[in-house]
């Protein structure tokens, strides 16, 4: 006898969780020309932001720091800036959740934006404490860019969701 999902959390598949995070990893690991690399924005980072925020119960911050880890062995940065990034960006998703749901995906830039932007500068003087290197302003333009592309990535999933299982 088959259960029936008691929230609309509990019928999404676990399976289709996987499958996008995976593909968003590989998209994060298509290279791009040097003169647009400023600009890459963290598809991965919008996919996890997105399934904190709509289901936070679903995504384990150990698989996020894996996933931050395993993004910095691929991209040969600083081992576990990446998974800091991620970790503290998902604790604000699953954080404030509830009161962002309740806003369009063009209105949840005001909230994703400066969360995006505090947890680059926490970055920043990490490296500026450890490396003593100080990066130009580019260093912050893969936030402007995924902020950019969080509407079109929350589209994306939504679709991928209700191809999955149609209402």
């Amino acid at each position: 006898m088959k259960m029936q999902a008691s929230s609309i959390s509990d019928a999404l598949p676990k399976r289709a969780l996987i499958a996008v995070i995976v593909a968003a990893f590989i998209i994060n690991l298509i290279p791009l020309p040097l003169n647009l690399q400023l600009f890459r924005p963290d598809i991965l980072l919008l996919v996890l932001i997105y399934w904190g925020i709509n289901y936070s119960q679903k995504v384990s911050l150990f698989a996020v720091f894996l996933l931050g880890v395993l993004g910095d062995v691929a991209n040969g940065g600083v081992l576990g800036q990446t998974s800091l990034l991620y970790i503290f960006l998902i604790f604000i998703a699953v954080s404030i959740h509830r009161r962002i749901r309740l806003f369009k995906p063009f209105m949840q830039i005001l909230y994703l934006f400066p969360a995006l932007l505090l947890t680059k500068v926490f970055l920043l003087g990490l490296l500026v404490a450890i490396d003593g290197v100080s990066p130009s302003l580019g260093y912050f333009l893969p936030v402007i860019s995924t902020v950019i592309f969080w509407p079109f990535v929350h589209f994306l999933i939504q679709m991928v969701f209700s191809l999955i299982d149609p209402v």
